[in-house]
């Protein structure tokens, strides 16, 4: 489903993507007796730590899984996994390059 910041329009999610990002990351860092953990309040928001822009990131959420396959990470730790794995090719490297701005 895509945004409406108006809240307006019939099947659209009535927020603004930034505002639904900071939503799902504040929900993240709540502690509560009932989840395994938090995220702790000194790290950056998960979009900025791995540097994607919000709009990055809804233009691949469709198709998520044909992108990247089984493993998702920057360039660096996608070949680590290929070496551990050892496998030449993991799909997704190449989306991790261009999104992530990586060699």
């Amino acid at each position: 489903m895509s945004f409406d910041p108006t809240g307006c329009e019939p099947l659209k999610i009535p927020f603004a993507l930034h505002d639904y990002f900071e939503l799902i990351d504040w929900s993240g860092r709540v502690f509560h007796p009932d989840k395994v953990g938090a995220i702790d309040k000194d790290i950056p928001p998960i979009l900025k730590r791995i540097g994607i822009e919000p709009i990055q990131f809804i233009q691949c959420a469709g198709d998520f899984m044909h992108i990247f396959g089984l493993t998702v990470g920057s360039p660096h730790v996608m070949a680590a996994c290929c070496a551990r794995r050892d496998v030449k090719f993991l799909r997704g490297i190449k989306a991790s390059r261009e999104m992530l701005g990586a060699a």
